[in-house]
């Protein structure tokens, strides 16, 4: 509560500051403009004519005059259809009907006056498309209706993501221009909408992955745009920025009740249902309501909605579980070669894993299919209030409230589908801002805006009070209550989401000042975000054990009579013997603070009537992460070690350095050939905003080092993260009620033989930025098409990569992390041959990994990108979009390590997102009516759809037994053959095989493989919703009712998700065992699922 009434206190005061004290700072592109220029008969320049905008909605005038060039221009207005009206001495009054304002789009509107004969006004109609001969920003726009009639998944609106050409990826997660999945910008009416830590949405951000934690009604949408090439105003993230607008309140009441329905009872189950099994629930329910109107006529209106969203879904996925079946044969291994099971073993699989789901199931492949289904609901709540001051002064004022509660399988990292280690994640969430217009003069505008985007989520396992050491006899020494991770290679996992969370809260203050002048259309402005992060991730804090993950290690490893490696990794975790256990121990709650701030200036310089020149220059500032307690370490190899910053006596004040030269420039060009051919190029440099997780918390490191500079033996709060690899001489991990924990914690900086990892950030770090050009024609087909072609190419530098600085030596012929060989120090201390091999160990001999976040990553992509629009073509609006690229990369992620620490430049390969085809399109088309039949079936009608068809993604094939012997765990496989199996299809609604096992191979012993990273493609995808609607009057043309049918996946293509993509899979390498929504974790409701309907009825007024 003190947060939350410390960023009221903020936002109040810092918007009352800017409201007596203007200045000048950036807006993003929520609102539209009209451009235009005012001629004579003969082509000359008319200047000071009287241009007036009218909102027909509301009725709102704005005013300006035409420059000494004859231009005009009306910024930053609210989304709606205006009225255009000219009048200058001796030329007849001109009046332009049904501008239509988009976001980030520019309205180009030449007039020609014609010579005063009498006292009329000439009325004209504009056109739908008008080409933007002004400006070379690139926007993906869906205004009101298409987003309300277009089929969407879970109602969700970034799912629309897929529209643009520019995208690459599934669903919502994927890339923008072949940027990171993380380097969008995203925004609710201009201000601020991103979560800091993860870098991506705050609002409809998923709950456990792929369904949105809560989300923004649609019917409080007014459009929906994405800018992927942006001027000097454009920024925070070099992907673009997605804006969504809130509708307002008009003179005229208006407002909606719906409910829609989706049921498993409309559906096709799925490809790996097998038949007789129990239906598996697919139940998905929003309903709600909005209302707007008038408090004063013309000048205050209000806007609200509500809307609220419960599913159960079941999923058919298929999973190996440690059942008593395989524990027997596991066993009868153990036997055979004489060694004893380990009774922590015994009670983990008889206690920690549920005996009632895995007591009767086979010891094969594939043995479970989970019965409980993921479940969730969401309260969602939008208010909005719009007052016209005066014609030069609009203020508006808005808030989102959300709550919400997904209960689901988590497959994150590693995966777990038993129902008592499915996630738990509670979302509460608000967004809320003001907004201010005002016109100084008639060519000087400015517009003010702030806004805070609050964001809290917590994770936890269903059941999570577990003890291990009264259950299973397993004393680890951790402080947290719940069962551990435990990872067996082949086998569902357990104990996977300790008790976390956090809360991000952003304030955001924005301004834009625009000043015509001549052929000049100049903005400046300023922008500040103070961020705050509480920060409870308990990642590894229960700790970790790993099984069979580095390769078999017990004397049944070359078991030749054994064909399932299933048995082999099982009997390794029955005899205790771990290849890697870990664990943090300590606080790793922090408080985390940053400020950013930039400031650009651009001019749109009207050259010639045919050449529009932009030319900008934009800075961003961004304050390195800091607490206020000195908790945060890095390693300074030249300085002692380990330094707390900001802790004074010479050390550094931040964890890493800020740059402040980032100036970003920007040009382009439009040049309008003739009048519907217009030729347009760019180019410009985009600074991005570093995600916090990359700092603190970074789950899911394979090596299971260190995970943030929270996690280092130093500082006021001090955490160890050990690492225990492969005992010498090989025993098991744990005995049963050990007295001395598994994971003994050295209270301090470790000394004699004890090791630690630890986690640090480059003294060389480097804001990360991308260079955009672009080149591209938009003709005009007629008045109703509009087609686009271009060039989009991206260059992107110091892109963050996590690499282990103290990587262990790789020895050919030997997998060193196995090795029995050790070193003795002169002191007397011995350490294991791996260890003695690491860069550092002659310096510092008890730190193990050193994962490092390092500015060293790079990427390319280069695309041809073509784009058909058609605006109310008898009836249609549609776009369609296809995008022919190729996107390469040596990091995708900041979370997962090179194969080769010492060689990031061997990960070059195909980007995560590199998709070489993608082809989308939404329409919306209004069946004509017919004359003859009762109007009642003949009126009404309308068909919507969203189509989308691309490559598959790229697998990155692992061996997933560490053969390199660095115990990095990234190491890659050798390829001998065909990468694919020549039957895709589903084999016995269990699998299908996708991956030709017969083509990989383990590499020998201390090599890497042949195999490039992510070499391989994956499954391709396909997809066409559709929905019919029919619209029926009930009260006079005031009230209608919408009927509704939505189709999902209208042709039940099979898209089938990633394969299992490690060797260490044993026989289930290469199988894709479900669809791909469920691996992303929206089965049933996700973009590609197996057929479904969904029914829904709308009532409209």
């Amino acid at each position: 509560m003190q947060v939350n009434a410390f960023w009221g206190r903020t936002f109040f005061a810092l918007f009352a500051l800017l409201l007596l004290h203007p200045v000048l700072s950036t807006a993003q592109t929520f609102r539209g403009t009209i451009n235009g220029t005012v001629t004579d008969p003969s082509g000359a320049a008319v200047t000071g004519a009287k241009v007036t905008a009218t909102d027909t909605s509301t009725g709102a005038v704005r005013g300006t005059i035409s420059s000494g060039a004859g231009e005009f221009s009306f910024s930053d207005l609210p989304l709606s259809t205006y009225t255009i009206k000219l009048e200058a001495a001796g030329f007849q009054a001109t009046e332009i009907n049904g501008v239509q304002v988009l976001a980030g789009k520019v309205y180009t509107l030449p007039v020609k006056l014609s010579v005063a004969q009498q006292a009329s006004t000439v009325e004209v109609s504009a056109e739908a498309l008008t080409l933007d001969t002004t400006t070379t920003t690139q926007t993906t726009t869906l205004d009101s209706k298409s987003l309300q009639d277009t089929p969407l998944n879970g109602r969700d609106f970034t799912q629309l993501f897929s529209t643009s050409p520019s995208f690459a990826g599934y669903g919502n997660s994927g890339s923008v221009n072949g940027m990171r999945g993380n380097q969008v910008n995203y925004t609710i009416d201009g201000t601020d909408n991103n979560d800091l830590y993860l870098d991506v949405d705050a609002v409809n951000q998923g709950g456990i992955s792929g369904i949105a934690g809560v989300i923004y009604p649609i019917d409080a949408l007014d459009e929906y745009s994405l800018q992927t090439t942006g001027n000097s105003e454009s920024g925070r993230s070099p992907g673009g920025t997605l804006n969504i607008t809130t509708k307002s309140g008009t003179n005229q009441f208006h407002g909606s009740a719906y409910y829609f329905n989706r049921n498993e009872a409309l559906a096709v189950a799925s490809p790996f249902t097998a038949p007789g099994s129990p239906e598996q629930p697919l139940r998905n329910q929003n309903w709600g309501g909005s209302l707007g109107g008038p408090i004063w006529h013309d000048h205050t209106f209000f806007f609200l909605t509500y809307e609220e969203q419960k599913f159960v879904i079941g999923e058919a996925n298929t999973v190996t579980e440690p059942s008593p079946a395989y524990e027997a044969l596991a066993l009868a291994e153990l036997s055979k070669y004489n060694v004893a099971a380990s009774q922590v073993s015994k009670q983990i699989l008889s206690t920690l894993w549920d005996p009632s789901e895995i007591a009767n199931l086979s010891a094969t492949p594939g043995n479970y299919q989970s019965s409980a289904p993921q479940s969730g609901y969401s309260h969602n709540i939008v208010a909005k209030v719009d007052h016209n001051i005066s014609d030069r002064s609009h203020l508006s004022a808005r808030w989102y409230f959300g709550q919400g509660y997904a209960q689901a399988p988590d497959c994150v990292f590693v995966c777990s589908y038993l129902p008592e280690y499915f996630q738990t994640v509670p979302s509460h969430i608000q967004n809320y801002d003001a907004v201010w217009n005002y016109s100084l003069r008639p060519n000087l505008s400015n517009q003010l805006a702030a806004g805070v985007s609050y964001f809290t989520q917590g994770f936890a396992d269903a059941v999570h009070t577990q003890n291990p050491l009264t259950l299973a006899g397993l004393n680890t020494g951790a402080s947290l209550s719940g069962a551990p991770q435990v990872a067996i290679n082949g086998f569902d996992s357990i104990g996977v989401t300790p008790t976390s969370g956090r809360n991000d809260i952003t304030g955001h203050i924005s301004d834009t000042l625009s000043w015509t002048i001549g052929r000049h259309q100049l903005r400046f402005g300023l922008e500040y975000r103070r961020a705050y992060i509480d920060l409870y991730y308990n990642w590894g804090g229960r700790g970790a054990f790993n099984f069979g993950t580095g390769g078999v290690l017990g004397p049944w490893a070359n078991d030749t009579t054994v064909t399932d490696s299933n048995i082999l990794n099982l009997a390794d975790f029955m005899a205790g013997y771990s290849y890697q256990s870990t664990i943090t121990l300590g606080t790793q709650e922090r408080f985390i603070y940053t400020h950013t701030g930039s400031a650009f200036a651009e001019d749109s310089l009207q050259l010639t009537p045919k050449l529009n020149l932009n030319l900008g220059l934009r800075y961003d500032y961004q304050q390195p992460f800091y607490t206020n307690d000195p908790n945060l370490s890095i390693f300074a190899p030249n300085n002692g070690g380990l330094v707390v910053a900001g802790s004074g006596n010479g050390t550094p004040d931040y964890i890493y350095n800020s740059n402040k030269l980032n100036f970003s420039p920007r040009f382009g060009v439009a040049y309008q050939v003739r009048n519907d051919t217009v030729i347009r190029a760019n180019y410009g440099i985009y600074f991005d905003q570093p995600a916090g997780q990359a700092f603190f918390g970074n789950i899911g490191i394979p090596n299971g080092g260190a995970g943030g500079v929270n996690n280092n033996p130093v500082g006021s709060e001090p955490n160890e993260s050990i690492v225990l690899g492969v005992s010498n001489p090989l025993a098991p991990i744990w005995t049963y009620n050990q007295t001395t924990p598994i994971f003994t914690a050295s209270q301090g900086l470790p000394t004699g033989d004890n090791v630690v990892s630890i986690y640090s950030v480059s003294r060389n770090f480097k804001t990360p930025y991308a260079e955009l050009f672009g080149l591209n024609v938009e003709q005009g087909l007629g008045k109703a098409w509009q087609l686009n072609v271009g060039y989009v190419g991206t260059v992107s530098r110091h892109n963050l990569v996590l690499q282990d600085i103290n990587q262990s030596a790789v020895v050919p012929g030997e997998q060193l992390d196995q090795s029995t060989a050790t070193v003795t120090t002169s002191s007397g201390y011995t350490f294991s041959a791996q260890q003695a091999s690491r860069p550092y160990f002659s310096q510092y001999p008890n730190f193990g990994i050193i994962n490092q976040i390092n500015t060293a990553a790079s990427s390319s992509y280069n695309s041809l990108q073509v784009t058909l629009r058609s605006s109310s073509w008898h009836g249609l609006i549609s776009q369609f979009a296809y995008a022919w690229s190729h996107n390469l990369d040596d990091s995708s992620v900041f979370n997962v390590l090179p194969q080769n620490s010492a060689n990031l430049a061997g990960d070059w390969g195909n980007a995560n997102a590199d998709i070489r085809n993608h082809f989308a399109a939404y329409l919306n088309y209004e069946i004509p009516t017919l004359s003859f039949g009762p109007r009642a079936l003949t009126h009404g009608w309308e068909v919507n759809g969203i189509l989308k068809f691309q490559n598959g993604e790229p697998v990155n094939v692992l061996t997933g037994q560490d053969n390199s012997g660095t115990g990095e765990n990234e190491d890659r496989a050798s390829i001998t053959g065909t990468a694919l199996n020549s039957n895709r299809s589903v084999q016995e609604h269990s699998y299908a095989q996708y991956l030709n096992p017969n083509s990989f191979v383990v590499p020998e012993a201390g090599t890497y493989g042949n195999l490039g990273r992510n070499q391989v493609i994956g499954p391709g995808f396909g997809d066409v919703d559709l929905s019919l609607i029919k619209n029926t009057f009930l009260y006079k043309e005031r009230i209608r009712a919408q009927f509704r049918v939505e189709m999902f996946n209208v042709f039940n293509r099979v898209n089938l998700a990633q394969p299992a993509a490690s060797l260490g899979d044993g026989s289930s390498f290469g199988w894709s065992t479900s669809t791909i929504g469920v691996s992303y974790g929206a089965p049933g409701i996700g973009s590609g699922e197996p057929y479904n309907t969904q029914l829904a009825l709308k009532i409209l007024f």
